[in-house]
């Protein structure tokens, strides 16, 4: 594993200048800094690049930003919105960005079991973060792999949020799990039922999980999704530091109705779990059933 100052410096220049003209640099809170580790990649990868923002504070969490196929991680470190997100939290902002030698189905990154998985967390030591707990949030190709990273490292995420994904790995029983936001755009045809199908496997092995459609979105990023999952993130991680996980409270994904734990145990795969009533409650008016 190795440094990359170069390759780095481009980005950073730009980071520098959104941080400077969105008003969140001060006295007290410098530009944070870009960190850019060029891993070492194996026989299903060809670039392993792992990014993430060093900032003064010490970070209380990781928060793992995983793109669609072969995409740069890094250029949504760049984005006000996660940035923000991180500063308010004091969350270590990271993101990856891994290329795949060969197309899905067969091996690639977007597996989390065949090395990808071990290459984040050998960089999340080499950035000082190897022990603090995890959110991941990804999309397409980066949502597959989030969820396979969340299924073989529980100890560590905290939660995770995948988004259009048409073929999931398979989730197994286990006494061990995290959270999680599966989602899909409602006119995303090639992803939509894999990935409410996925949502609806965990239900049956008895995970707290939530499901939302995304009105009117294709396969796309939904800038309106990525804020409610950064509200889910808020919410797990306030109960994780607190160290009381929330009894949370249970929706219909069909009727957006309150349910009780009758309801839940008797139709499990269409409750949708949330970590608060206030979140519920804003689900029933973004959720498109």
């Amino acid at each position: 594993m190795k440094r990359s100052g170069t390759a780095a410096r481009v980005v950073l220049c730009a980071l520098a200048s959104w941080w400077s003209f969105s008003g969140l640099e001060t006295a007290e809170c410098a530009p944070p800094v870009l960190e850019h580790l060029q891993l070492v990649p194996n026989d299903h990868i060809q670039k392993a690049d792992f990014f993430y923002l060093k900032s003064e504070y010490k970070p209380k969490a990781a928060i793992i930003l995983c793109p669609g196929k072969n995409g740069n991680g890094g250029k949504w470190l760049l984005e006000k919105e996660w940035q923000e997100y991180a500063l308010r939290n004091q969350i270590l902002l990271c993101g990856i960005w891994f290329v795949s030698k060969q197309s899905y189905p067969l091996a690639c990154y977007s597996d989390a079991t065949l090395g990808s998985g071990a290459l984040v967390i050998q960089a999340l030591k080499q950035a000082g973060a190897g022990d603090l707990p995890l959110l991941v949030y990804g999309f397409s190709a980066g949502a597959r792999f989030t969820a396979s990273f969340a299924e073989i490292y529980p100890d560590k995420v905290v939660g995770w949020s995948g988004c259009g994904v048409v073929r999931w790995e398979p989730a197994a029983p286990s006494e061990k799990y995290a959270p999680a936001l599966v989602a899909c755009g409602e006119f995303d045809a090639t992803c939509y039922w894999a990935s409410l199908q996925h949502f609806q496997r965990g239900r049956e092995l008895g995970r707290q999980w939530t499901w939302i459609s995304i009105p009117q979105a294709s396969h796309k990023r939904s800038s309106e999704f990525e804020s409610f999952a950064r509200e889910y993130f808020e919410s797990l991680l306030a109960s994780h530091l607190s160290k009381l996980r929330p009894s949370g409270v249970w929706r219909d994904i069909g009727t957006c109705r309150e349910l009780d734990p009758k309801d839940v145990s008797t139709h499990p795969t269409f409750a949708s779990w949330f970590p608060s009533p206030k979140l519920a409650k804003k689900w029933e008016t973004f959720h498109r059933p």
